[in-house]
């Protein structure tokens, strides 16, 4: 008897080397951009800063690298950085918003310039049917770039290390989004609906 193996539910995570970037020098531009308040100050545009050099050529790196992953052109949508004390965590989250109508398409980034040794690990956990989990944990290391769908759950262990974390992180969207429908089952989910005469079939 011949069985035939179909996959259903596959999510990668993706990790790369980025051997270019003199990271000390891209933390001084990075630094010296958010410290100038007429650079920094508007919350309207979080887009990858020119800040210099090491953060053009990251950004150049880091867009090949996601238009790859994606199958087709990205663009940043978000940019921040954030620099983790001795003690610090990051809690589970996503970067998923309720615009993106093909979720799928949507990718997020972590790029590390300054880690540790080990530093603080990050884990990632997708769910289906609301009883299996399965999980998958990275440990970063300096000039890494983590590459994921934006829905994906992740999160940080706490830095118990003496010297700060530095990570960049942004999230990118397709120049061209799927603009097509998707069903909506929506009323499916109500409260009680398996005692709607509606959904009797369904039982």
């Amino acid at each position: 008897m011949d069985i035939n193996q179909i996959p259903l539910i596959q999510q990668c995570v993706y990790t790369s080397d980025l051997i270019n970037i003199h990271n000390g020098d891209l933390i001084e531009e990075m630094q010296a951009f958010y410290s100038n308040i007429a650079l920094a100050s508007s919350s309207s545009d979080m887009r990858f800063p020119n800040a210099g050099p090491q953060s053009e050529k990251l950004r150049e790196e880091i867009g090949t690298a996601v238009n790859a992953i994606a199958g087709k052109e990205m663009t940043c949508r978000e940019f921040w950085m954030f620099t983790m004390p001795t003690g610090g965590s990051v809690p589970l989250h996503n970067h998923w918003t309720n615009y993106q109508l093909h979720p799928e398409e949507y990718f997020s980034i972590a790029y590390y310039p300054c880690v540790p040794n080990s530093g603080p690990k990050l884990h990632f956990t997708a769910s289906y049917c609301r009883a299996m989990k399965n999980t998958i944990t990275v440990q970063p290391r300096t000039g890494m770039l983590i590459v994921f769908n934006s829905f994906l759950d992740h999160y940080t262990d706490k830095n118990h290390s003496s010297e700060q974390r530095t990570c960049i992180s942004a999230n990118y969207k397709p120049v061209a989004p799927d603009k097509s429908l998707v069903s909506d089952w929506t009323s499916f989910a109500l409260p009680k609906a398996h005692e709607d005469a509606r959904f009797s079939k369904f039982s």
